[in-house]
C-alpha cells in the first residue's frame, strides 16, 4: 500500500469518488464540428478538446479559440 494521494484527491475529490474526462475530437475536421466542440466546452459539458491541425477548418476553430479565451480573460479581469 501507499501513501500517495492521487489525482482525484489533490483535485478536491474524495479517494473514492469516480471522476470523467469528456474530449471532444474532431475539432477543425468540419464548421459543425467546431461549434459543437465549442458549444460543449463553454457549456461544461466536454472539459477538453483536441485540433486537427492539417484539417479544412483547423483555422477558424485556432481563431475561435484564441477569441474566446480573450473573452473570458476580460471577464474575469
Amino acid at each position: 500500500m501507499t501513501d500517495e494521494i492521487s489525482l482525484a484527491e489533490r483535485l478536491g475529490y474524495g479517494p473514492d469518488d469516480r471522476l470523467v474526462i469528456i474530449s471532444c475530437d474532431d475539432l477543425g475536421s468540419c464548421h459543425a464540428a467546431n461549434v459543437g466542440v465549442f458549444e460543449a466546452l463553454h457549456d461544461g459539458v466536454a472539459t477538453c478538446a483536441s485540433i486537427m491541425v492539417p484539417a479544412p477548418w483547423a483555422g477558424h476553430a485556432a481563431r475561435t479559440a484564441l477569441v474566446a479565451r480573450a473573452a473570458k480573460a476580460r471577464s474575469e479581469g
